[in-house]
This record gives structure tokens, C-alpha cells and sequence, in this order.
């Protein structure tokens, strides 16, 4: 049985995502988390996808407010996804000036 993706909604309440820098030109490597192996691997509109690790990971923006991560090959347990997740955390924080929080949305059942 395929595992299900996992989604993770990011918030940050001090601060706007239109702040991030996404370079020229633009590329998702903002996203990557420190000491991981990234390859972007598609990119349209400040969204796309990317390997972390050698897993898909989506980035979408849903609506202005959250920043949905979501890890599309069901390749890892909450607990490791999280702790990914947490890293990307704290890299926008540190881009963003303002902490970046995340929660994990359990499938529908």
C-alpha cells in the first residue's frame, strides 16, 4: 500500500513571505535545509518541487498566509519528516527575521 503524502502548513505571524528572496533567478534553493543534498526540480510562480535527500518535497503557497510542505513520496515517518521540516523552518526564519512554526495536517479519514 502507497503511503500517503504528508502535509505541513507553515505560519509566520511577524512577517510576510513576499519578504524571502528567491534570487535571480529565481530558485527554490531558499528552501533547502542546511546540510541536506538538494536538486530543484521544478519551479513556476515561487512553487514547485525539489529532493531533499533524495525525497519529493512540494512547496505551495495556499493562501498568502501558509506555506504548504509537503512531502510527496510518503518516503519517511511523521517524526523524520518533521524534523526536515524543521529545518527548512529554521532556515526562513533566519531569511525572514521572524520564527517560522509548522503543523503537521493528519490525512482525512
Amino acid at each position: 500500500m502507497e503511503q500517503p503524502e504528508l502535509v505541513f502548513k507553515l505560519s509566520c505571524a511577524d512577517a510576510s513571505w513576499e519578504a524571502l528572496d528567491y534570487g535571480v533567478p529565481p530558485t527554490l534553493s531558499l528552501f533547502f535545509p542546511e546540510g541536506s543534498v538538494c536538486e530543484q526540480l521544478n519551479y513556476g510562480q515561487w512553487e514547485g518541487q525539489v529532493l531533499i535527500d533524495g525525497h519529493e518535497w512540494g512547496f505551495y503557497y495556499n493562501d498568502g498566509v501558509h506555506l504548504d510542505v509537503v512531502l510527496h513520496d510518503g518516503g519517511l515517518s511523521v517524526e523524520d519528516a518533521s524534523l526536515v521540516v524543521s529545518r527548512i523552518c529554521a532556515r526562513l526564519s533566519k531569511q525572514l527575521g521572524a520564527e517560522v512554526r509548522f503543523k503537521w495536517m493528519p490525512p482525512a479519514s
